[in-house]
Protein backbone atom coordinates (compact mmCIF):
# COMPACT_ATOMS: atom_id res chain seq x y z
CA UNK A 1 0.00 0.00 0.00
CA UNK A 2 1.06 3.47 -0.79
CA UNK A 3 0.09 6.91 0.27
CA UNK A 4 0.92 9.84 -1.86
CA UNK A 5 -0.43 13.51 -1.04
CA UNK A 6 1.06 16.65 -2.83
CA UNK A 7 2.01 18.58 0.50
CA UNK A 8 2.34 18.18 4.13
CA UNK A 9 -0.47 17.92 6.14
CA UNK A 10 -0.27 21.78 7.41
CA UNK A 11 -0.07 23.15 4.29
CA UNK A 12 -2.61 24.04 1.49
CA UNK A 13 -2.59 22.40 -2.03
CA UNK A 14 -0.99 24.81 -4.18
CA UNK A 15 -2.54 25.64 -7.15
CA UNK A 16 -1.17 27.88 -9.45
CA UNK A 17 -1.21 29.46 -12.99
CA UNK A 18 -4.99 30.26 -12.45
CA UNK A 19 -5.45 26.37 -11.15
CA UNK A 20 -4.66 24.64 -14.19
CA UNK A 21 -1.17 23.50 -12.71
CA UNK A 22 -0.77 21.61 -9.32
CA UNK A 23 1.11 18.29 -8.61
CA UNK A 24 -2.06 16.13 -9.37
CA UNK A 25 -1.75 17.90 -13.19
CA UNK A 26 1.36 16.57 -13.65
CA UNK A 27 1.36 13.05 -11.48
CA UNK A 28 -2.01 12.11 -13.24
CA UNK A 29 -1.31 13.17 -16.66
CA UNK A 30 2.21 11.00 -16.29
CA UNK A 31 0.29 7.73 -14.82
CA UNK A 32 -2.08 8.46 -17.87
CA UNK A 33 1.24 8.35 -20.24
CA UNK A 34 2.10 4.55 -18.31
CA UNK A 35 4.60 6.31 -16.18
CA UNK A 36 5.49 3.76 -13.07
CA UNK A 37 3.95 5.57 -10.07
CA UNK A 38 7.72 6.40 -8.74
CA UNK A 39 8.11 7.97 -11.47
CA UNK A 40 5.28 9.88 -12.17
CA UNK A 41 5.86 10.73 -8.54
CA UNK A 42 9.50 11.93 -8.80
CA UNK A 43 8.42 14.41 -11.80
CA UNK A 44 5.35 15.85 -10.61
CA UNK A 45 7.58 16.42 -7.24
CA UNK A 46 10.40 17.93 -9.16
CA UNK A 47 8.44 20.46 -10.78
CA UNK A 48 5.90 21.80 -8.18
CA UNK A 49 9.24 21.77 -5.51
CA UNK A 50 11.04 24.62 -7.60
CA UNK A 51 8.36 27.17 -6.59
CA UNK A 52 9.12 26.30 -2.61
CA UNK A 53 11.95 27.96 -0.96
CA UNK A 54 12.82 24.82 1.48
CA UNK A 55 11.59 21.81 -0.40
CA UNK A 56 11.12 19.28 2.23
CA UNK A 57 9.62 21.55 4.06
CA UNK A 58 6.61 21.58 1.58
CA UNK A 59 7.44 19.18 -1.23
CA UNK A 60 4.81 16.35 -1.82
CA UNK A 61 4.75 13.09 -0.06
CA UNK A 62 5.26 9.37 -0.53
CA UNK A 63 5.36 6.39 1.54
CA UNK A 64 5.71 3.20 0.30
CA UNK A 65 7.29 1.12 3.12
CA UNK A 66 4.74 0.95 5.29
CA UNK A 67 6.06 2.88 8.13
CA UNK A 68 3.91 5.64 7.98
CA UNK A 69 6.46 8.35 7.88
CA UNK A 70 6.79 9.92 4.28
CA UNK A 71 9.78 11.44 2.26
CA UNK A 72 12.28 8.89 3.84
CA UNK A 73 15.39 7.81 1.48
CA UNK A 74 14.17 4.22 0.98
CA UNK A 75 10.68 6.20 0.01
CA UNK A 76 9.78 5.45 -3.43
CA UNK A 77 11.97 2.54 -4.57
CA UNK A 78 8.96 -0.07 -4.19
CA UNK A 79 6.57 1.99 -6.52
CA UNK A 80 9.31 2.65 -9.22
CA UNK A 81 8.51 -0.67 -10.29
CA UNK A 82 4.39 -0.87 -10.31
CA UNK A 83 2.05 0.91 -13.21
CA UNK A 84 -1.67 1.87 -12.89
CA UNK A 85 -3.65 0.59 -15.49
CA UNK A 86 -1.75 -1.83 -18.22
CA UNK A 87 1.53 -1.03 -17.78
CA UNK A 88 1.53 0.47 -21.29
CA UNK A 89 4.20 3.24 -21.89
CA UNK A 90 2.80 6.13 -24.59
CA UNK A 91 5.09 7.91 -26.57
CA UNK A 92 6.34 11.22 -24.69
CA UNK A 93 3.95 13.82 -26.53
CA UNK A 94 4.75 16.17 -23.33
CA UNK A 95 5.98 19.74 -25.25
CA UNK A 96 9.86 20.27 -24.88
CA UNK A 97 10.67 24.22 -24.39
CA UNK A 98 13.68 26.11 -26.41
CA UNK A 99 15.16 28.85 -25.24
CA UNK A 100 13.40 31.34 -22.42
CA UNK A 101 14.91 34.39 -21.46
CA UNK A 102 17.89 34.62 -18.93
CA UNK A 103 18.41 35.94 -15.95
CA UNK A 104 16.77 39.43 -15.78
CA UNK A 105 16.88 42.88 -13.59
CA UNK A 106 13.96 45.02 -12.91
CA UNK A 107 14.93 48.37 -13.77
CA UNK A 108 13.68 51.38 -12.82
CA UNK A 109 9.98 50.27 -12.86
CA UNK A 110 10.02 49.09 -16.16
CA UNK A 111 8.40 46.24 -17.42
CA UNK A 112 10.72 42.72 -17.84
CA UNK A 113 10.24 41.41 -21.16
CA UNK A 114 9.84 37.03 -20.49
CA UNK A 115 9.84 35.29 -23.16
CA UNK A 116 9.96 31.35 -24.49
CA UNK A 117 11.77 30.59 -27.81
CA UNK A 118 8.77 28.68 -30.74
CA UNK A 119 10.84 25.98 -30.90
CA UNK A 120 8.38 23.58 -29.34
CA UNK A 121 7.80 19.79 -29.99
CA UNK A 122 4.10 19.87 -31.27
CA UNK A 123 1.74 22.99 -31.61
CA UNK A 124 1.74 24.67 -28.07
CA UNK A 125 -2.16 26.12 -27.39
CA UNK A 126 -0.64 27.82 -24.77
CA UNK A 127 2.39 29.36 -22.90
CA UNK A 128 2.81 30.76 -19.81
CA UNK A 129 5.32 31.62 -17.14
CA UNK A 130 5.05 31.25 -13.17
CA UNK A 131 6.55 34.10 -10.78
CA UNK A 132 7.53 33.48 -6.85
CA UNK A 133 8.51 36.59 -5.85
CA UNK A 134 11.25 36.48 -2.73
CA UNK A 135 8.48 36.80 0.15
CA UNK A 136 8.09 33.13 -0.55
CA UNK A 137 10.59 32.77 1.76
CA UNK A 138 9.09 34.33 4.49
CA UNK A 139 6.83 31.81 6.09
CA UNK A 140 4.17 34.04 7.23
CA UNK A 141 4.11 36.03 3.90
CA UNK A 142 0.70 36.72 2.63
CA UNK A 143 1.84 37.77 -0.76
CA UNK A 144 4.05 34.77 -1.65
CA UNK A 145 1.59 32.73 -4.20
CA UNK A 146 3.34 32.44 -7.58
CA UNK A 147 1.76 34.66 -10.20
CA UNK A 148 1.43 33.67 -13.93
CA UNK A 149 2.10 35.57 -16.61
CA UNK A 150 0.47 34.77 -20.15
CA UNK A 151 3.10 34.72 -23.08
CA UNK A 152 1.28 35.24 -26.46
CA UNK A 153 2.68 34.32 -29.74
CA UNK A 154 4.97 37.31 -31.18
CA UNK A 155 4.89 36.34 -34.87
CA UNK A 156 7.63 38.97 -36.08
CA UNK A 157 10.28 37.41 -33.04
CA UNK A 158 9.20 33.94 -33.55
CA UNK A 159 8.99 33.93 -29.79
CA UNK A 160 6.21 33.52 -26.88
CA UNK A 161 6.47 36.79 -25.14
CA UNK A 162 5.22 38.76 -22.17
CA UNK A 163 5.74 41.10 -19.60
CA UNK A 164 5.90 41.92 -15.91
CA UNK A 165 6.10 44.51 -13.48
CA UNK A 166 5.55 44.07 -10.45
CA UNK A 167 8.76 43.98 -8.30
CA UNK A 168 7.85 45.84 -4.98
CA UNK A 169 10.88 43.86 -3.17
CA UNK A 170 14.36 43.69 -3.41
CA UNK A 171 15.82 40.48 -3.86
CA UNK A 172 15.10 37.76 -6.54
CA UNK A 173 12.56 36.62 -8.03
CA UNK A 174 12.10 32.93 -9.46
CA UNK A 175 10.35 32.51 -12.94
CA UNK A 176 9.75 29.29 -13.97
CA UNK A 177 8.10 28.89 -18.19
CA UNK A 178 5.39 26.11 -19.39
CA UNK A 179 4.19 25.26 -22.73
CA UNK A 180 0.62 23.16 -23.12
CA UNK A 181 -0.02 21.83 -26.16
CA UNK A 182 -3.87 20.59 -27.66
CA UNK A 183 -3.98 17.16 -25.44
CA UNK A 184 -3.45 18.90 -22.11
CA UNK A 185 0.40 17.38 -22.09
CA UNK A 186 2.71 20.32 -20.01
CA UNK A 187 5.99 21.00 -20.38
CA UNK A 188 8.89 20.58 -18.18
CA UNK A 189 9.64 23.87 -16.51
CA UNK A 190 12.58 25.83 -18.02
CA UNK A 191 13.71 28.00 -15.22
CA UNK A 192 15.23 31.73 -14.90
CA UNK A 193 15.34 34.86 -12.40
CA UNK A 194 14.72 38.28 -12.30
CA UNK A 195 16.45 40.16 -10.11
CA UNK A 196 15.44 43.48 -8.08
CA UNK A 197 17.78 45.46 -6.71
CA UNK A 198 15.90 48.27 -5.59
CA UNK A 199 13.24 48.61 -3.14
CA UNK A 200 12.75 47.38 0.83
CA UNK A 201 13.69 43.65 1.39
CA UNK A 202 10.29 41.39 2.50
CA UNK A 203 11.66 41.60 6.12
CA UNK A 204 10.56 45.20 6.82
CA UNK A 205 9.90 46.59 8.70
CA UNK A 206 12.28 45.50 11.30
CA UNK A 207 14.32 48.98 12.35
CA UNK A 208 13.28 48.84 15.98
CA UNK A 209 13.69 45.50 18.81
CA UNK A 210 10.47 44.63 18.85
CA UNK A 211 10.24 44.27 15.03
CA UNK A 212 12.71 41.74 14.91
CA UNK A 213 12.29 39.27 12.45
CA UNK A 214 13.07 35.54 12.81
CA UNK A 215 15.88 33.15 10.93
CA UNK A 216 14.98 29.54 10.66
CA UNK A 217 18.67 28.35 11.65
CA UNK A 218 20.68 26.45 9.13
CA UNK A 219 18.28 27.44 6.32
CA UNK A 220 19.13 29.09 3.14
CA UNK A 221 19.83 32.80 3.22
CA UNK A 222 18.00 35.73 4.15
CA UNK A 223 18.00 38.43 0.74
CA UNK A 224 18.46 41.80 2.92
CA UNK A 225 19.44 45.39 2.00
CA UNK A 226 19.44 49.01 3.49
CA UNK A 227 17.18 50.56 0.91
CA UNK A 228 16.54 53.87 3.00
CA UNK A 229 18.81 56.23 5.44
CA UNK A 230 18.05 55.19 8.97
CA UNK A 231 17.21 51.40 7.60
CA UNK A 232 18.26 49.02 9.99
CA UNK A 233 18.14 45.21 9.86
CA UNK A 234 16.95 43.41 13.19
CA UNK A 235 16.90 39.06 13.40
CA UNK A 236 16.15 37.20 16.55
CA UNK A 237 17.05 33.78 17.27
CA UNK A 238 16.70 31.62 19.96
CA UNK A 239 20.60 30.11 21.04
CA UNK A 240 21.12 27.31 23.54
CA UNK A 241 23.97 27.28 25.96
CA UNK A 242 27.06 25.42 24.32
CA UNK A 243 26.00 25.33 21.04
CA UNK A 244 28.21 26.88 18.41
CA UNK A 245 27.16 29.00 15.50
CA UNK A 246 28.19 30.42 12.40
CA UNK A 247 26.52 33.39 11.50
CA UNK A 248 27.45 34.59 7.72
CA UNK A 249 27.36 37.14 5.56
CA UNK A 250 27.68 36.72 1.95
CA UNK A 251 27.24 38.03 -1.30
CA UNK A 252 27.96 41.58 0.15
CA UNK A 253 27.02 44.11 -2.73
CA UNK A 254 29.30 47.37 -4.00
CA UNK A 255 28.07 49.04 -1.06
CA UNK A 256 27.30 46.97 1.41
CA UNK A 257 29.35 48.56 4.15
CA UNK A 258 27.77 48.09 7.50
CA UNK A 259 27.95 47.56 11.16
CA UNK A 260 26.89 44.43 13.11
CA UNK A 261 26.22 43.19 16.92
CA UNK A 262 24.98 40.82 18.80
CA UNK A 263 22.89 41.20 22.04
CA UNK A 264 21.91 38.97 24.50
CA UNK A 265 18.20 38.73 26.24
CA UNK A 266 19.01 41.40 28.70
CA UNK A 267 19.98 43.71 26.01
CA UNK A 268 23.67 43.12 26.62
CA UNK A 269 26.27 43.32 23.84
CA UNK A 270 28.07 39.87 23.17
CA UNK A 271 29.92 40.65 20.17
CA UNK A 272 30.39 43.55 17.80
CA UNK A 273 31.98 44.24 14.18
CA UNK A 274 31.89 45.64 11.03
CA UNK A 275 32.08 43.69 7.15
CA UNK A 276 32.74 45.99 3.74
CA UNK A 277 32.02 45.02 0.32
CA UNK A 278 36.07 45.00 -0.49
CA UNK A 279 35.85 42.33 1.93
CA UNK A 280 33.07 40.66 0.36
CA UNK A 281 32.14 38.33 3.39
CA UNK A 282 31.63 38.10 7.24
CA UNK A 283 31.94 34.78 9.55
CA UNK A 284 31.34 34.88 13.04
CA UNK A 285 32.35 31.24 15.01
CA UNK A 286 30.26 32.13 18.06
CA UNK A 287 29.44 29.59 21.28
CA UNK A 288 26.51 30.46 23.23
CA UNK A 289 27.03 30.81 27.26
CA UNK A 290 23.42 30.50 27.79
CA UNK A 291 19.67 29.82 26.98
CA UNK A 292 18.00 32.66 25.50
CA UNK A 293 16.53 34.86 22.79
CA UNK A 294 19.59 36.68 20.88
CA UNK A 295 19.33 39.36 18.24
CA UNK A 296 21.57 40.82 15.66
CA UNK A 297 21.76 44.15 14.88
CA UNK A 298 22.86 45.41 11.53
CA UNK A 299 23.22 49.01 9.82
CA UNK A 300 25.08 50.94 7.18
CA UNK A 301 28.19 52.47 8.26
CA UNK A 302 27.24 55.55 5.96
CA UNK A 303 23.66 56.46 6.92
CA UNK A 304 23.43 58.55 3.35
CA UNK A 305 24.83 55.29 1.84
CA UNK A 306 21.62 53.43 1.41
CA UNK A 307 19.86 52.07 -1.64
CA UNK A 308 20.80 50.29 -4.54
CA UNK A 309 23.69 47.41 -4.39
CA UNK A 310 23.24 47.79 -0.79
CA UNK A 311 22.37 44.04 -0.21
CA UNK A 312 23.32 41.18 1.43
CA UNK A 313 22.68 37.52 2.12
CA UNK A 314 22.07 36.23 5.79
CA UNK A 315 22.23 33.17 7.54
CA UNK A 316 23.02 31.42 11.24
CA UNK A 317 24.04 28.24 10.68
CA UNK A 318 24.96 25.24 13.32
CA UNK A 319 26.82 21.42 12.87
CA UNK A 320 24.25 19.55 12.06
CA UNK A 321 24.57 15.56 11.11
CA UNK A 322 23.93 14.30 7.26
CA UNK A 323 19.81 13.84 5.85
CA UNK A 324 18.84 16.14 7.76
CA UNK A 325 15.25 16.62 8.28
CA UNK A 326 12.65 19.35 9.08
CA UNK A 327 10.49 19.49 12.89
CA UNK A 328 7.53 22.01 12.42
CA UNK A 329 4.05 22.52 13.48
CA UNK A 330 2.17 25.32 15.54
CA UNK A 331 1.89 26.43 18.82
CA UNK A 332 -1.17 26.78 20.73
CA UNK A 333 -3.58 27.66 23.62
CA UNK A 334 -4.51 24.03 24.79
CA UNK A 335 -7.40 25.88 26.56
CA UNK A 336 -8.41 28.41 23.76
CA UNK A 337 -7.16 26.96 20.50
CA UNK A 338 -5.38 30.51 19.93
CA UNK A 339 -2.24 30.40 18.50
CA UNK A 340 1.40 31.36 21.09
CA UNK A 341 3.83 33.63 19.46
CA UNK A 342 7.19 33.88 20.73
CA UNK A 343 7.51 30.03 21.87
CA UNK A 344 10.47 28.83 22.65
CA UNK A 345 11.43 25.38 21.18
CA UNK A 346 14.05 22.91 21.27
CA UNK A 347 15.10 18.92 21.11
CA UNK A 348 18.05 17.87 23.28
CA UNK A 349 20.09 17.64 20.35
CA UNK A 350 20.68 21.39 20.57
CA UNK A 351 17.32 22.36 17.41
CA UNK A 352 15.94 25.14 18.14
CA UNK A 353 12.96 27.49 17.11
CA UNK A 354 11.09 30.55 17.84
CA UNK A 355 7.24 30.17 17.20
CA UNK A 356 6.00 32.91 14.64
CA UNK A 357 3.06 35.30 15.19
CA UNK A 358 0.99 32.76 12.95
CA UNK A 359 1.95 30.25 15.80
CA UNK A 360 3.84 28.64 13.59
CA UNK A 361 7.81 27.08 13.84
CA UNK A 362 10.42 24.91 12.03
CA UNK A 363 13.31 23.22 12.97
CA UNK A 364 16.00 22.14 11.12
CA UNK A 365 17.25 18.76 12.66
CA UNK A 366 19.94 15.65 11.83
CA UNK A 367 17.56 12.42 12.30
CA UNK A 368 16.61 10.40 15.49
CA UNK A 369 14.55 10.36 18.48
CA UNK A 370 14.69 13.73 20.35
CA UNK A 371 12.79 14.90 23.15
CA UNK A 372 11.41 18.08 22.30
CA UNK A 373 10.61 20.92 25.13
CA UNK A 374 8.58 24.00 24.49
CA UNK A 375 8.31 27.21 26.96
CA UNK A 376 6.50 30.45 26.40
CA UNK A 377 5.39 33.22 29.04
CA UNK A 378 2.06 32.16 30.95
CA UNK A 379 2.28 28.55 29.89
CA UNK A 380 3.65 25.50 31.61
CA UNK A 381 6.57 23.50 30.01
CA UNK A 382 5.79 20.84 27.54
CA UNK A 383 8.11 17.76 26.47
CA UNK A 384 7.24 15.25 24.21
CA UNK A 385 9.83 12.55 21.93
CA UNK A 386 9.55 13.30 18.75
CA UNK A 387 11.42 11.04 15.74
CA UNK A 388 12.46 12.45 12.63
CA UNK A 389 13.56 10.33 9.91
CA UNK A 390 16.34 10.78 7.22
CA UNK A 391 15.35 13.79 5.20
CA UNK A 392 12.35 13.56 6.74
CA UNK A 393 9.62 15.84 8.10
CA UNK A 394 8.15 15.59 11.47
CA UNK A 395 4.88 17.62 12.34
CA UNK A 396 4.32 18.23 15.96
CA UNK A 397 1.90 20.28 16.96
CA UNK A 398 2.16 21.58 20.73
CA UNK A 399 -0.63 22.59 22.82
CA UNK A 400 0.46 24.51 25.91
CA UNK A 401 -1.77 25.00 29.45
CA UNK A 402 -1.90 28.22 31.14
CA UNK A 403 -0.80 28.52 34.22
CA UNK A 404 -2.96 28.88 36.86
CA UNK A 405 -3.13 32.42 37.38
CA UNK A 406 -1.63 34.24 41.14
CA UNK A 407 -3.76 34.23 43.55
CA UNK A 408 -4.00 37.89 45.15
CA UNK A 409 -1.84 38.08 48.86
CA UNK A 410 -4.15 36.58 51.40
CA UNK A 411 -3.72 38.96 54.99
CA UNK A 412 -1.99 36.79 57.44
CA UNK A 413 -4.08 34.52 59.93
CA UNK A 414 -5.43 37.26 62.65
CA UNK A 415 -3.25 35.95 65.93
CA UNK A 416 -5.85 35.14 69.03
CA UNK A 417 -4.64 37.67 72.17
CA UNK A 418 -5.63 36.37 74.87
CA UNK A 419 -6.27 38.76 78.21
CA UNK A 420 -4.56 38.54 80.84
CA UNK A 421 -6.30 39.89 84.63
CA UNK A 422 -4.31 40.81 88.06
CA UNK A 423 -5.89 42.83 91.03
CA UNK A 424 -3.96 45.04 91.94
CA UNK A 425 -5.74 46.68 94.83
CA UNK A 426 -6.36 45.35 97.56
CA UNK A 427 -2.79 44.25 97.19
CA UNK A 428 -3.03 41.55 99.69
CA UNK A 429 -4.83 37.91 99.25
CA UNK A 430 -6.58 38.70 102.80
CA UNK A 431 -8.23 41.66 103.64
CA UNK A 432 -9.70 42.77 106.66
CA UNK A 433 -13.32 44.97 106.55
CA UNK A 434 -15.25 46.01 108.53
CA UNK A 435 -19.03 45.65 108.72
CA UNK A 436 -20.57 48.79 106.88
CA UNK A 437 -17.30 50.33 105.55
CA UNK A 438 -16.19 50.63 101.66
CA UNK A 439 -13.11 50.08 99.80
CA UNK A 440 -12.30 50.62 96.05
CA UNK A 441 -11.22 47.57 93.79
CA UNK A 442 -8.32 48.37 90.85
CA UNK A 443 -7.53 45.84 88.22
CA UNK A 444 -4.98 46.07 85.38
CA UNK A 445 -5.45 44.36 81.84
CA UNK A 446 -3.07 43.49 79.52
CA UNK A 447 -3.87 41.96 75.85
CA UNK A 448 -7.00 40.78 74.85
CA UNK A 449 -9.26 41.27 71.33
CA UNK A 450 -11.28 44.58 72.02
CA UNK A 451 -14.16 45.50 73.45
CA UNK A 452 -13.47 44.14 76.41
CA UNK A 453 -15.96 43.50 78.96
CA UNK A 454 -15.00 43.24 83.42
CA UNK A 455 -16.83 41.86 86.26
CA UNK A 456 -15.79 42.36 89.87
CA UNK A 457 -17.94 39.39 91.55
CA UNK A 458 -17.89 40.12 95.48
CA UNK A 459 -19.44 36.40 96.28
CA UNK A 460 -22.15 38.12 98.16
CA UNK A 461 -20.46 40.73 100.63
CA UNK A 462 -21.19 43.40 98.00
CA UNK A 463 -23.02 44.06 94.99
CA UNK A 464 -21.19 43.05 91.38
CA UNK A 465 -19.85 46.09 89.26
CA UNK A 466 -18.91 46.10 85.79
CA UNK A 467 -16.30 48.63 86.19
CA UNK A 468 -12.46 47.97 85.67
CA UNK A 469 -12.00 49.67 88.66
CA UNK A 470 -14.89 49.65 91.15
CA UNK A 471 -15.39 52.72 93.35
CA UNK A 472 -16.65 52.60 96.81
CA UNK A 473 -17.92 49.20 97.35
CA UNK A 474 -19.78 48.71 100.59
CA UNK A 475 -19.66 45.89 102.38
CA UNK A 476 -23.53 45.11 104.40
CA UNK A 477 -22.37 40.98 105.09
CA UNK A 478 -20.71 39.27 107.65
CA UNK A 479 -18.08 36.31 106.60
CA UNK A 480 -15.19 35.42 104.34
CA UNK A 481 -15.54 35.91 100.70
CA UNK A 482 -13.88 35.44 97.75
CA UNK A 483 -13.52 37.85 95.51
CA UNK A 484 -12.85 37.70 91.72
CA UNK A 485 -12.23 40.17 89.21
CA UNK A 486 -13.05 38.49 85.56
CA UNK A 487 -12.24 40.40 81.73
CA UNK A 488 -13.72 38.76 79.36
CA UNK A 489 -12.54 40.18 75.43
CA UNK A 490 -14.17 40.21 71.57
CA UNK A 491 -13.46 36.16 71.07
CA UNK A 492 -15.24 35.28 74.37
CA UNK A 493 -11.74 34.75 76.33
CA UNK A 494 -11.24 35.46 79.83
CA UNK A 495 -9.04 35.34 82.85
CA UNK A 496 -9.73 35.99 86.46
CA UNK A 497 -7.98 37.04 89.31
CA UNK A 498 -9.04 36.62 92.98
CA UNK A 499 -8.47 37.64 96.34
CA UNK A 500 -9.97 37.05 99.94
CA UNK A 501 -12.46 39.37 101.54
CA UNK A 502 -13.29 38.92 105.41
CA UNK A 503 -16.35 41.16 107.03
CA UNK A 504 -16.37 41.43 110.95
CA UNK A 505 -18.02 43.92 113.45
CA UNK A 506 -15.52 46.97 114.93
CA UNK A 507 -14.44 45.54 117.64
CA UNK A 508 -13.78 49.30 119.49
CA UNK A 509 -14.43 52.66 118.64
CA UNK A 510 -11.22 53.08 116.71
CA UNK A 511 -10.12 56.12 114.42
CA UNK A 512 -9.90 55.31 110.50
CA UNK A 513 -6.26 55.38 108.96
CA UNK A 514 -6.26 56.63 105.77
CA UNK A 515 -3.56 56.43 103.31
CA UNK A 516 -3.48 57.84 99.51
CA UNK A 517 -2.15 55.05 97.36
CA UNK A 518 -1.95 56.91 94.31
CA UNK A 519 -0.18 58.75 93.54
CA UNK A 520 2.68 57.08 96.07
CA UNK A 521 4.76 59.91 96.42
CA UNK A 522 4.48 63.71 96.43
CA UNK A 523 4.98 64.54 92.36
CA UNK A 524 5.16 67.96 90.01
CA UNK A 525 2.53 68.25 87.29
CA UNK A 526 2.46 71.39 84.69
CA UNK A 527 -0.64 73.16 84.05
CA UNK A 528 -3.67 70.63 82.51
CA UNK A 529 -1.85 67.64 82.98
CA UNK A 530 -4.27 64.80 85.54
CA UNK A 531 -3.27 62.86 87.87
CA UNK A 532 -5.21 59.51 89.10
CA UNK A 533 -5.92 59.51 92.58
CA UNK A 534 -6.96 56.43 95.10
CA UNK A 535 -7.00 56.09 98.59
CA UNK A 536 -7.22 53.27 101.18
CA UNK A 537 -9.19 53.12 104.49
CA UNK A 538 -7.77 50.96 107.29
CA UNK A 539 -9.81 50.58 110.97
CA UNK A 540 -12.53 53.59 111.56
CA UNK A 541 -16.18 52.64 112.20
CA UNK A 542 -18.27 52.69 109.26
CA UNK A 543 -19.87 54.37 107.01
CA UNK A 544 -17.58 56.59 106.23
CA UNK A 545 -17.14 59.57 104.11
CA UNK A 546 -14.69 61.23 102.28
CA UNK A 547 -13.50 64.31 100.94
CA UNK A 548 -10.40 65.34 98.87
CA UNK A 549 -8.96 68.82 99.68
CA UNK A 550 -7.21 69.93 96.71
CA UNK A 551 -6.53 73.59 97.97
CA UNK A 552 -8.29 75.75 95.41
CA UNK A 553 -6.07 74.33 92.63
CA UNK A 554 -9.20 72.08 92.11
CA UNK A 555 -12.72 71.28 93.62
CA UNK A 556 -12.89 69.13 96.12
CA UNK A 557 -14.43 65.72 95.46
CA UNK A 558 -15.86 63.28 97.98
CA UNK A 559 -15.13 59.78 97.46
CA UNK A 560 -12.41 57.40 97.77
CA UNK A 561 -10.68 56.54 94.80
CA UNK A 562 -11.84 59.83 92.59
CA UNK A 563 -9.44 58.59 89.59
Amino acid sequence: RTFIASTAADFPMYFIASGNLSFSDFFWKNIQDGLSVGRAFQDARNVTGYFFQIPQDRLPLIDDNGNGIANERTDGRETLQHRIGAGIRLANNRPALGNVSGEMIADGGEPVILWVDAATAGIAERVWSVITPPSAAVYTASDAAPVAVELMYNEAEERYEGSYDDFPHYGTYRVAMFAEDRENNISLAKETTIFQPAGPDVYEEDNLSHQAGLLVINAPPQQRNFHEPGDEDRIKFYGLAGAVYTIRLSNLEEHADFLIDLHDTRGNLVKSGSVTAQEGKLEWYWECDEDGLYQLRLEHQDTNGVGANTGYDLQIYRPVGPFSGFIKGSVTDRTSGSVISGARIRTNANASAISRPNGRYLMIQEPGNFTMTVEAEGYEPLSVPVTLSDMGTTVTDLALTPEAPPQPPQPPEPIDSVPSATITFPPSDIVPMSLGGAASFIASVTGGDPPLSYLWDFDGAAENSTLLNADIIRFGNLGTFTVTFTVTDADGDTDSDTITLTVTYADEDTKPNVEILSPSTDITITAGQSVDFAAEIQDGNAPFSYVWDFTGVVEGVDVLSPG
